[in-house]
């Protein structure tokens, strides 16, 4: 399969604790990010791209406080109880994102069992993928 690396994912709680985190740890502020409607996050960008992984960057998530609750499980765990309590002591990497642009084959293969949706992402924009 021809995926690569997109992005990390640091889950915080607040926001602004993985800002500072991540300020701390690697000596720069991330300065991009936004709010996802759907789910019910926010968050904060810093591109960490190299020759290898061109495009990659890490994403700092959290609930955001201001947005309803999406009606469906938040993204990355954001919602389980474990996850929120260890986030408020320190930041965690949750996650790696790949990329493919083999995003058919791939839901074509999703279990239909599960009660976790599949979703067909893009950069500008995220739509529910019926896989």
């Amino acid at each position: 399969m021809n995926a690569r690396i997109d992005h990390l994912v640091i889950a915080a709680d607040p926001l602004e604790q993985g800002v500072a985190w991540c300020g701390a740890t690697f000596g720069v502020q991330p300065s991009g990010g936004g709010k996802h409607a759907l789910m019910g996050t926010h968050n904060r960008v810093l591109d960490i791209s190299t020759v290898r992984y061109p495009q990659c960057y890490l994403e700092i998530i959290a609930i955001d406080p201001e947005a309803p609750a999406p009606g469906r499980p938040r993204w990355f765990g954001l919602d389980q109880p474990t996850l929120r309590e260890a986030v408020r002591q320190c930041p965690l990497l949750v996650h790696a994102v790949a990329q493919t642009g083999m995003m058919e084959m791939l839901c074509s293969a999703w279990p239909t069992s599960t009660s976790t949706p599949a979703y067909h992402w893009q950069r500008s924009a995220i739509r529910r993928k019926a896989c």
